[in-house]
């Protein structure tokens, strides 16, 4: 008898880092939500490290600064259910939450 397991579907939440080589001041963080399909929520979080590994490279913007995009880390995962909502976090304090938020 074969036993075949089920893929299933799991959403994570992943920190990447843009950094200006020239000007430490200009470093910005970005959350990305990421799908993958795997067997288990092991096999996700690898396959999601490789993919956001690969996306990290170096480029010129325009005023002729280096440009680092760098992963940081999978700060969440977990599967998805199928429903509407793809992802939800809590915080204790809405003035945090505003100042993370602000680009200014």
């Amino acid at each position: 008898m074969t036993i075949v397991s089920k893929n299933k579907l799991y959403i994570a939440l992943v920190v990447v880092r843009l950094q200006n080589l020239l000007d430490d001041r200009k470093t910005l963080y970005r959350e990305d939500f990421l799908l993958q399909e795997a067997i288990s929520i092991e096999v996700a979080e690898s396959l999601i490290t490789e993919a956001a590994k690969r996306e990290q490279t170096s480029y010129q913007n325009s005023s002729g600064e280096t440009i680092s995009v760098e992963f940081l880390k999978i700060q969440d995962i977990n599967e998805y259910d199928g429903g509407n909502q793809l992802y939800s976090r809590h915080f204790n304090s809405i003035d945090i939450y505003e100042r993370l938020n602000s680009l200014d």
